[in-house]
């Protein structure tokens, strides 16, 4: 028997449950991976804000069709600029998103992530996401934009110019700001450094004074330079231009002076005291300019009482074309084998006549003893320019009589160059001895030669003795800022092996570097120094390299150098290393303040002791000005030497420097030193000084010419601060309202700038006013000021009413010419469309008003034909005129023979009205005026229509039925069907009678 198993639905229904829980976790599990997203590009570099576009690939690996919805991520403050909607995306295919979005120029420079999601609305949980790195490249850039600077400004006024530093770059930082003038004038800044963000802007205020002392107009440059402390080559420079006008102070004659400065002084040191003064002055005799005095006198000597203290001096020299004499504590020279340069009391002169030149001097030594005495003379000869021959004889008794005579030669073959040849025989005691010395020198677009050499024997008695000399340098310039440089010098004396003296001394120098620009050079030097008698007493040499680096921003300059190398004692055998380092700073970071810094370092042996030594040296400097006329300048150095003996030296100096309105100047200067080991262990010395400029009149000026004026109101008050300009020259009245202005001789022309004194005022003077200087005279004026006057002026059409004598207004006229004049001015002015003239600015008086020209219709008059008007400062009149038809007579002439009439078949009765048509494409009326058998006679009509009419008139070709062709004249545009009535009606009283077809 067979049992069946019984039927469970349960059991089914957990065999389905389970099923399900498998598909549908299989079915979740490929929806969650088949739909991906990933970027067209993993990185995108952009330099500026804007729209930017990237793409992204979205794929779909199921068996169906997707739905995606999609969404951009963006930063804060970007913008989509499609918002992306929601696609299909077929089974087992990509598709290729474009998407675009914006960012702001503000926006910084740095990495941003924009993020593109995916979403299948039927799977929520399905969200793949891909993202792109968007680099914003950093762009500096500044500008600085001019916003205001004055016109003008009296001199010793201060101004403010007002610049924009603008950071047009997408990165942030700080800038530096430097502010400088053309003539030299202080400037300072409300702020030397800024910090902006990207494309943020700052106001910059640059307050300049002016100096007081100006003699004319000046135009001065005030200029912004700014720059990023972190990229010193992102720089923007901006300008404005203003000019500074003296202003009147007082009235006095004019004189030719000499200049003067006179200063008394003190100086002291310890419990020592001493008084000096000083008479120093340079200028022209004579008004041309053509001879110069130069002066100086110091009395007496304080240079005992204090290290601050100056000898006396004492000197004059007078130069003119004809020559020069001296007299005095002078240097005095003649030639390199005679005299080059020689500090002595004496005198000289020289003469020209045609190409040559002589002169002489004498003169003797105020601080040796013995004192030494020279006289010297010399003629030179020119026969060409750039060529020339010379003899020089020089006398001097110093322990022996002496005397030199050499031939010196300079030529100039080429331009930028120069030979200089010179030879020399001298005799002293009976005992002659030569010399001679050369150089040539030459400069060329690529670079400079410079070759010397002087040879002068033992016993040769000039400037140059017992020496055997030559160098050589060389300088190229391939590129712009690369130069090399290659330098070679030999020099021995004691050529007789003189055995009185203890060496015969040799050295030689050779030497070759680069550089580019200031920002780094290399350099090798190598030194020689030796005895060469047969037993030396030393020989040693050195061989250096140096590296130097510099660097130049706008408100600091740093330079260093590194010196590394050897020196060798070559008779003991020993050599030494030798090390150097040196730092110099100069910093501006505002324009009253300078700051330097100097180090030095170095370490080396004593080639006589071979003792260790070690130097350490450091300096700072200060120029600071504290207020407008007082300046701090302050040095501080200290230097140490660390050897068998140590030896410490400090200095400290400063100077106080005060000047007051009237020129004149008040200084201190102080300095103390310290000295280890020493006696004594400080010193302190000073010096005060007091400083007056005088101008000494000479006689009174006889070409000078000077233009003095005044300027006054309404009420006869001084008008102060009225810019008066003559050519180029000008001036700014006082506060009693005076101006005097220097002028050469010659006509000149004034005008008084009007926004200085008030748009509405004008002068009662016509403006140019034209002057006449004369040479030496001084001219005076008066300038009134008053308010202008104004003169309004309308201009009408009139036509006579149809069968009438009584006039009917026919409107404005424009194009009519009217002309103003009070006999001193005259203006003319064209009727504007309304028939409307105005003059303005007119200087109060009588006015008189008339029509000279324009568009006016024949057989026409002017009614009045001119007026008389009479304006008070301010006033306004308005006078019209009317523009009329004449009345005409006709007269009937009795022949012999009756009148022949013929008849016109294109010609109708006068009274026949005008065709007036409205145009809707021009908006406006035409009027036929008239049809004609021919174009010469419709042409005729045109040019009496429009001189009737004032509007444009042309000739139209037409085909009349029945006529055949016609010309017929139009005329317009007219804007009312009235107007092209009236219009008709003059026409016809013209008797131009209408005809039409």
């Amino acid at each position: 028997m067979t049992h069946k198993k019984p039927y469970c639905p349960v059991l089914f229904g957990r065999i389905f449950f389970l099923m399900s829980i498998l598909v549908f976790t299989r079915t979740s599990a490929q929806t969650a991976t088949d739909l991906s997203v990933r970027p067209a590009t993993s990185r995108l570099e952009i330099k500026e804000g804007g729209v930017v576009s990237v793409g992204f690939i979205v794929t779909n690996t199921s068996l169906r069709e997707r739905t995606v919805s999609a969404t951009l991520v963006l930063p804060t403050g970007w913008r989509t600029v499609l918002r992306e909607g929601t696609y299909n995306v077929k089974a087992r295919s990509e598709d290729v998103r474009l998407v675009s979005f914006s960012f702001s120029p503000e926006t910084e420079a740095g990495t941003y992530e924009v993020s593109y999601r995916a979403t299948d609305p039927l799977v929520p949980g399905t969200t793949p996401e891909a993202a792109v790195s968007v680099v914003i490249l950093p762009s500096r850039r500044l500008d600085v934009r001019l916003v205001d600077i004055p016109r003008y400004v009296g001199g010793g006024e201060v101004f403010i110019t007002v610049f924009d530093v603008v950071n047009a770059g997408n990165v942030g930082g700080k800038v530096a700001l430097t502010v400088k003038t053309s003539q030299g004038f202080p400037a300072i800044l409300d702020s030397s450094t800024v910090t902006l963000g990207p494309r943020q802007r700052r106001p910059v205020r640059a307050r300049v004074r002016t100096s007081s002392s100006l003699q004319g107009k000046t135009s001065t440059a005030v200029e912004l330079h700014a720059v990023f402390t972190s990229d010193s080559t992102v720089q923007a420079r901006m300008s404005g231009v203003t000019d500074v006008i003296p202003k009147t102070s007082e009235m006095k004659d004019e004189y030719h002076s000499y200049p003067l400065v006179v200063t008394g002084r003190t100086a002291g040191e310890d419990e020592r005291l001493g008084g000096q003064v000083e008479i120093s002055g340079i200028g022209a005799l004579s008004e041309g300019g053509s001879d110069k005095l130069e002066v100086f006198l110091r009395t007496t000597d304080i240079q005992s009482q204090s290290s601050l203290g100056l000898r006396d001096e004492y000197r004059f020299r007078y130069t003119s074309p004809a020559g020069e004499l001296r007299f005095g504590d002078w240097t005095y020279s003649l030639s390199p084998l005679t005299e080059l340069s020689r500090y002595a009391f004496g005198g000289s002169g020289k003469a020209s006549i045609g190409n040559a030149t002589a002169g002489g001097f004498y003169n003797e030594t105020r601080f040796y003893r013995p004192s030494q005495r020279q006289a010297g003379g010399f003629l030179r000869y020119e026969p060409v320019k750039g060529y020339s021959l010379g003899v020089q004889h020089l006398e001097r008794r110093e322990h022996v009589q002496a005397g030199v005579s050499s031939l010196r030669a300079l030529l100039a073959p080429v331009q930028a160059a120069l030979v200089d040849l010179e030879y020399g025989v001298s005799n002293a005691g009976g005992i002659q001895d030569k010399a001679f010395a050369g150089q040539f020198s030459a400069r060329v677009p690529w670079g400079a030669f410079d070759a010397r050499v002087v040879n002068a024997g033992g016993r040769y008695q000039g400037y140059y003795r017992d020496l055997s000399f030559g160098s050589l340098t060389l300088q190229t310039q391939p590129m712009r800022n690369v130069q090399t440089e290659a330098y070679f010098r030999s020099e021995r004396r004691n050529r007789n092996n003189d055995t009185t003296q203890l060496f015969v001394p040799f050295e030689q120098v050779f030497q070759i570097g680069a550089r580019y620009s200031n920002l780094i050079g290399l350099s090798y030097r190598k030194t020689l120094q030796e005895d060469l008698r047969k037993n030396p007493q030393y020989k040693r040499s050195e061989e250096i390299g140096r590296l130097r680096l510099g660097c130049a921003l706008s408100f600091v300059d740093l330079f260093t150098d590194l010196d590394v190398g050897v020196t060798r004692n070559v008779l003991q055998g020993g050599t030494f290393p030798f090390r150097r380092y040196a730092l110099f700073a100069a910093l501006s970071p505002f324009a009253s303040q300078t700051y330097t810094l100097s180090l030095d370092y170095a370490k080396d042996r004593n080639l006589y002791t071979s003792e260790h030594q070690e130097r350490l040296s450091f300096g700072v400097g200060a120029s600071v000005l504290l207020a407008q006329r007082t300046s701090l300048q302050g040095n501080v150095y200290w230097s140490h030497l660390e050897a068998v003996t140590r030896q410490e030296f400090t200095l400290l100096d400063f100077i106080l420097r005060h000047e007051f309105s009237n020129r004149h100047q008040l200084s201190l200067r102080a300095r103390k030193n310290y000295f280890v080991p020493g006696v004594r262990t400080a010193d302190l010395a000073y010096v005060l000084e007091y400083r007056v400029p005088l101008a000494v009149p000479l006689h009174r000026s006889g070409s000078s010419s000077r233009l003095r004026g005044l300027v006054l109101g309404e009420d006869n008050k001084p008008v102060s601060n009225a810019l008066v300009n003559v050519g180029n020259a000008a001036a700014i009245t006082d506060s009693k309202g005076e101006f005097s202005v220097a002028l050469p001789p010659g006509r000149h022309y004034l005008v008084l700038d009007k926004a200085s004194v008030g748009l509405d005022r004008v002068t009662m003077q016509p403006m140019p006013m034209e002057l006449d200087v004369r040479e030496g005279r001084e001219e005076r004026t008066i300038l009134n000021v008053v308010r202008g006057a104004t003169i309004k002026a309308d201009v009408s059409m009139k036509t006579f009413i149809e069968s009438t004598d009584s006039l009917l207004d026919a409107g404005a006229r424009s194009g009519i010419l009217i002309e103003a004049s009070n006999g001193l001015e005259l203006r003319r002015r064209v009727s504007d469309s309304r028939g409307r003239v105005e003059f303005t600015e007119l200087i109060p008086g009588k006015w008189t008003l008339r029509i000279v020209g324009g568009n006016i219709p024949s057989f026409h008059v002017l009614a009045p034909e001119k007026t008389d008007v009479s304006v008070a400062p301010g006033d306004q009149a308005v006078v019209s005129f009317s523009i009329v038809p004449r009345k005409r007579t006709i007269r009937i002439i009795q022949t012999e023979e009756p009148p022949v009439v013929h008849a016109e078949p294109d010609r109708r009765e006068p009274s026949e009205p005008c065709l007036i048509t409205y145009d809707p494409r021009l908006n406006g009326y035409m009027l036929q005026v008239s049809s004609w058998g021919t174009r010469s006679k419709a042409a005729e009509r045109v040019r009496v229509a429009e001189q009737a009419t004032g509007k444009k008139a042309t000739v139209e070709r037409a085909t009349v039925p029945g006529v055949g062709v016609r010309y017929r004249v139009k005329v317009g545009l007219f804007s009312s069907a009235t107007e092209a009535e009236l219009a008709c009606r003059v026409l016809q009283r013209l008797e131009m009678e209408p005809a039409h077809d």
